[in-house]
Parts: structure tokens; C-alpha cells; sequence
């Protein structure tokens, strides 16, 4: 299986647009979260890629208001971009909901909990086994 990598595109329209190396870097990131889920698999690398300069840019984060204010120059340029590449912007929407699920599911993971649940599961530690006895 071959899978195409989002970060030409990332890099591409990151320097057309001129954005900043901060809101770059948010990009990156959330790009190299998507490989913990499906996403590479179901949208192309290039929305996948602008999703993630959309969330970057326009949702707050912790880096990007230590880093430097948002500036009306660039939503505008940016708003623009958008607008005039005529990419698919429900699928950016898509993507970006499923890249805020996967955030919501880490925030409530624990591994500890994992551990228990597979333990029950798997090795059924802590289930009743039918007779009304615990398994081993």
C-alpha cells in the first residue's frame, strides 16, 4: 500500500500564502497526529494538508498566542487562498472534525484504564466466567 504524505502540500501552500513558521509548525504537527488515525487512508494528502494549515491558523492554540497575535492581513489572505483554489472545503471540514475527535479522544485516554479493559477482555481477568465465579 502505498500512502502519499501531506507535508509537500503543507510546504507548498505555506510558502505561497507566506505563512508564518509558528502557525507552520502547528500545521506539522496536527499533520503527524492524522497518522494515528484513518485519515490518511480515506482523503487525499492534500486536504489532509489544508485542514491541518486551517486549524493551525484559525483555531487557537496554545503556541500561537505565545507566539504572536492573529493578523487581519493574513485571515484575509489566507480566507482568500481558500476561496480561490476551489479545493473541496467540505472535505477540509470533514477532516478537520475527525482531527478534533481523534484530539478529544486522547484528552479522555488513559492507558491504565486500557490495561484493565484488556485484561477483562482479552485475558478475562476480573469477569465472571458463567458459573458465577471470577476467572483466574
Amino acid at each position: 500500500m502505498i500512502i502519499h504524505h501531506p507535508y509537500r502540500t503543507l510546504q507548498h501552500v505555506s510558502n505561497l500564502i507566506g505563512l508564518a513558521r509558528s502557525d507552520l509548525i502547528v500545521a506539522w504537527t496536527i499533520v503527524n497526529d492524522t497518522y494515528a488515525s484513518d485519515l490518511p487512508l480515506l482523503y487525499p494528502p492534500h486536504i489532509i494538508a489544508l485542514a491541518a494549515i486551517y486549524m493551525a491558523f484559525f483555531t487557537t492554540t496554545q503556541l500561537r498566542t505565545a507566539t504572536k497575535p492573529a493578523s487581519n492581513t493574513m485571515d484575509t489572505k489566507l480566507i482568500e487562498w481558500y476561496a480561490q483554489s476551489g479545493v473541496d472545503m467540505d472535505a477540509i471540514a470533514e477532516v478537520t472534525q475527525e482531527i478534533i475527535g481523534l484530539y478529544q479522544v486522547w484528552k479522555d485516554y488513559k492507558a491504565k484504564d486500557c490495561k484493565l479493559w484488556l485484561d477483562k477482555v482479552i485475558f478475562g481477568r476480573g469477569v465472571e466466567n458463567g458459573n458465577g465465579k471470577l476467572g483466574a
